[in-house]
């Protein structure tokens, strides 16, 4: 899935209003704080955990989504409100047209208090609660569109990092070459199990997957010499350990003594390198407590996997503002609730890009505080 175009506006009258942004397949969202980029962010990727089921939405809205899978094309409008007993968020309006060039667009999803329509025909009264990407993914027509809401949003809270260092147990390999006979290497994506366990399976049965993180993280550490996932036996159980060995120690060091920055860093490398195609993911304020040797890295690595999944990062960092072109910047300036969304290339001359950051942070729409 690739968004082309998003606007939200959450109800009432305090509730904040994105205008309508086009994105590219790698966005940067920058703007001062409290102008709403992680507010987009959650909007986002709340919005594809209702469409799979996985949670209910918390605040009615108003949302308007162009996104193109398998080259088509889909606008997915969706109104939602509060239900007579004022304690569930319920659909009002919902509609999903697949958009043609010539501007004759087949309306595949009509819905609202009065009528269901799929595929031009009535349909009962279903649950309200849920989407009708979700109620009709079993419909040919659907399916492709229910799979394409695919949004990964990595935490990197203190928890998650605490969470990602945890080992854990070795499925049956019958089990291992079921899914990767199936699905290849994006099984292993989209199989719940610690960092230990995915990257000594990755190792295991996709070596040169594992080279290519290896390599990219002696780069971004040039003071590990080395990586191995060793299995111990812990309580009596054969658990794989990370584990580096630094230029300067003699001893290898475990995951569970790796720092934040190292944690995260693996993280986003193994999350990339395994993600299926046209996957979003989403990376909020990744350079937060990180050195400049754990940041540096990034954008040349996004720009190695735009063409197959689409990226939404937040970042204040100059490194990563400079070096990712102003035609992939988002950015957000907020007027009492409205947000304006404005591309880079609107805010920086093109006869001074020698330093995009310094032309930002000059810029008014950038500077201003929100309103």
């Amino acid at each position: 899935m690739k968004i082309i175009s998003y606007k939200y506006e959450e109800a009432g009258e305090t509730g904040l209003k994105f205008l309508k942004s086009k994105f590219q397949n790698l966005n940067l969202l920058v703007g001062a704080s409290g102008s709403g980029k992680t507010k987009l962010l959650n909007s986002i990727f709340e919005l594809g955990s209702y469409v799979h089921g996985a949670r209910k939405l918390t605040k009615p809205g108003r949302w308007e989504v162009n996104f193109e899978q398998n080259n088509k094309v889909y606008q997915w409008n969706l109104s939602t409100t509060i239900n007579k007993e004022n304690n569930l968020v319920v659909v009002d309006k919902e509609t999903l047209s697949e958009r043609a060039s010539s501007g004759n667009d087949t309306v595949i999803i009509e819905r609202d208090s009065m009528k269901f329509r799929f595929d031009k025909k009535d349909l009962p009264k279903l649950p309200k609660d849920q989407s009708s990407i979700l109620l009709l993914k079993d419909k040919e027509l659907i399916n492709p569109v229910y799979k394409s809401f695919n949004i990964l949003r990595r935490d990197f809270s203190e928890n998650a990092i605490l969470e990602a260092k945890k080992p854990g147990m070795l499925p049956d390999d019958p089990i291992i070459e079921s899914i990767i006979n199936k699905k290849g290497i994006h099984g292993l994506f989209e199989i719940a199990r610690p960092l230990n366990v995915k990257l000594f399976l990755l190792k295991k049965h996709f070596p040169e997957i594992f080279s290519k993180i290896n390599d990219y993280y002696l780069q971004v550490f040039p003071f590990v010499k080395r990586i191995k996932i060793p299995v111990i036996q812990l309580s009596h159980i054969p658990v794989p350990v990370i584990s580096v060995k630094e230029k300067s120690i003699n001893s290898f060091i475990q995951i569970q003594d790796f720092s934040s920055g190292m944690i995260k860093v693996l993280l986003i490398l193994t999350d990339i390198c395994c993600l299926p195609k046209e996957y979003i993911y989403i990376i909020d304020e990744y350079e937060n407590s990180l050195g400049f040797n754990a940041i540096d890295f990034l954008p040349e690595f996004l720009g190695e996997f735009e063409n197959t999944n689409q990226f939404f990062v937040t970042s204040h960092h100059p490194y990563i503002i400079k070096n990712i072109s102003p035609e992939n910047w988002s950015v957000l300036r907020r007027t009492g609730h409205n947000i304006d969304i404005k591309r880079g290339e609107e805010l920086i001359s093109s006869e001074s890009v020698h330093d995009y950051f310094t032309q930002l942070i000059n810029n008014p729409f950038y500077t201003e505080e929100p309103e």
